[in-house]
């Protein structure tokens, strides 16, 4: 018996036939569905523990409006979302992942890619059971993950490992505290924000708050790319 459930929406009977196989070898049981509509029953009888969907369906239908249905249903709001897509701007990705979409996937892949995307997005999901999220600046940049934790309005700690190091604390999705070695408060943020390469891993823990002038994350997030951008132009 499968330990892992997955719903595949796919528009393409013979894609379909091709995913689901492989898959399906790999100890993972596949529910089919080629729309949103059957896609929302398969989730609600199911309750799979990932839902792998293509980013443009039939009849004008989406990935992206299944992906807003499954987030504003009681008990399917949670479940991990894969997209997979033949092209994507940066602004259709910043969509994706603020409307709650946990990846996607650029074709042409392979099978081993699709699998282990499969495989690390319910590992993920199983962690984030105890409130964790983790991931790669390169992949998901620090703005991306901002932005979703204050889509989402959450509550914790986002700790920043790369070219600088430490922690944002947020508390429903604002920016409340920040520390970055010499650096705290706005600096801090400042400083953490920007990082492209490393790790980042959020916790929904005890936060601590040392910003007095409360604004949007969103906000910060401007602010410091306008900063970084700045050091980065030549003396004149």
């Amino acid at each position: 018996m499968s330990r892992f459930r997955v719903v595949l929406v796919q528009p393409n009977t013979e894609l379909m036939r091709i995913f689901s196989e492989y898959l399906s070898h790999s100890d993972l049981e596949i529910v089919e569905a080629v729309d949103s509509e059957s896609a929302v029953e398969a989730a609600r009888r199911f309750r799979p523990d990932l839902i792998t969907c293509e980013a443009e369906l039939q009849n004008g239908d989406t990935g992206l409006s299944l992906l807003q249905a499954i987030r504003a249903e009681d008990g399917l709001e949670t479940i991990p979302f894969l997209i997979l897509s033949g092209t994507i701007t940066p602004e259709e990705r910043l969509t994706m992942l603020t409307q709650g979409a946990d990846d996607y996937l650029l074709k042409p892949f392979s099978m081993r890619e699709l699998l282990t995307r499969c495989e690390r997005l319910i590992a993920n999901a199983r962690r984030a059971e105890d409130g964790e999220l983790e991931g790669d600046l390169a992949r998901f940049k620090s703005t991306d993950i901002l932005q979703l934790l204050e889509a989402n309005q959450a509550t914790g700690v986002l700790r920043i490992e790369g070219d600088n190091v430490g922690e944002i604390h947020l508390l429903d999705g604002y920016i409340c505290g920040c520390f970055s070695g010499d650096f705290k408060g706005e600096e801090a943020a400042y400083q953490l924000i920007p990082v492209r390469n490393g790790r980042f891993h959020f916790v929904r823990s005890n936060i601590r708050s040392n910003i007095q002038s409360v604004r949007s994350t969103t906000e910060f997030m401007m602010e410091a790319l306008r900063r970084h951008d700045e050091a980065k132009q030549p003396a004149q």
